[in-house]
Formats: structure tokens, C-alpha cells, sequence
């Protein structure tokens, strides 16, 4: 009998023993969980702040692309009207040198009447609709003249614009 209480106690000192390392093993297991969690959790909170960040400048970048993008139509707004203005002082330089060319004619003309008249000598016939006196072709050429220099003066101004 005592070496059945013998063998029995040494089976119940290798089970203990057994259960012992189980129970061992289960705890070492369970703190490598724990540990594994809670780098898990530090992971998962730094994940989320890096997601922050990066949705953060996300937005940043939307606002200044629609920022950007409002520049833009502003600018391709202003190149329309520079554009258009362009072309208006475009249209109004070129009537303003069709203008002179027509002064300068005219002015040729009235220079050619006014040598004409004064290299034949002729006396002024009153009341003649051909004749002109020269101090009207004077006066005429001074107006053409003044006109002339004012058109140039806003041709120039306009080619500066």
C-alpha cells in the first residue's frame, strides 16, 4: 500500500508538474498576447495619426487647387479682355493711319492748289466757285495740319497701350 501511495504520489507530482508547465506555458503565451495587443494598439494610434496628418494635407491641397484653379479663370478671364482690347486698339490704330494717310492727301492737294494759285499770279475773281483764296488754303492747311498732329499724337498713345 504505501508504494501504491508512493506511485500514486509521484503520478500526482508529475501531473502537478505537468500542469504547472502548462499552466507556464499559458501564462507566457497570454503576456506575449498582451504584449503583441498593446504594440497592436500603439500601431493602430500612430496609424491614425499619420491617417490625420495625411487627410489634413489632402484638404490643404484641395483648397489650394480650387485656389489655383480660380487664379486661372481669372487669368484666362484677363487674357480675353487684354485680347479684345488688343484688338480694339489694333482696329483703332489702323483707322487712325487711314485717317492721316487721308489728311496727308489732302493736305498734298490743298499744297498743290495753293502753289498753283501762287505761281500763276491770278487775282481772285469774286464770287468764282472755282477759285479759293490762298488765305483759305492757308487756313485749311493749318487745320489739316493740327488735325494731323493730334491723330498722330493719339495713334502714338494707343500703340503704347
Amino acid at each position: 500500500m504505501i508504494e501504491s501511495l508512493e506511485a500514486q504520489g509521484l503520478q500526482l507530482a508529475k501531473e502537478k508538474q505537468e500542469y504547472v508547465d502548462k499552466l507556464m506555458e499559458e501564462t507566457e503565451e497570454l503576456c506575449l498576447q498582451r504584449e503583441q495587443k498593446e504594440e497592436l494598439e500603439r500601431l493602430n494610434q500612430v496609424l491614425e495619426e499619420e491617417k490625420q496628418k495625411f487627410e489634413e494635407v489632402v484638404m490643404e491641397l484641395k483648397m489650394e487647387q480650387e485656389q489655383i484653379k480660380l487664379e486661372l479663370d481669372g487669368t484666362a478671364q484677363s487674357l480675353k479682355g487684354v485680347a479684345s482690347e488688343k484688338e480694339e486698339l489694333h482696329s483703332l490704330t489702323t483707322q487712325l493711319q487711314t485717317s492721316l494717310e487721308e489728311l496727308a492727301q489732302e493736305k498734298q492737294r490743298t499744297l498743290e492748289l495753293l502753289q498753283t494759285k501762287e505761281s500763276t499770279g491770278r487775282e481772285l475773281r469774286r464770287g468764282g466757285p472755282q477759285d479759293t483764296p490762298p488765305s483759305l488754303l492757308q487756313g485749311n492747311l493749318q487745320h489739316i495740319e493740327e488735325k494731323m498732329r493730334s491723330l498722330q499724337r493719339e495713334k502714338e498713345q494707343t500703340e503704347e497701350r
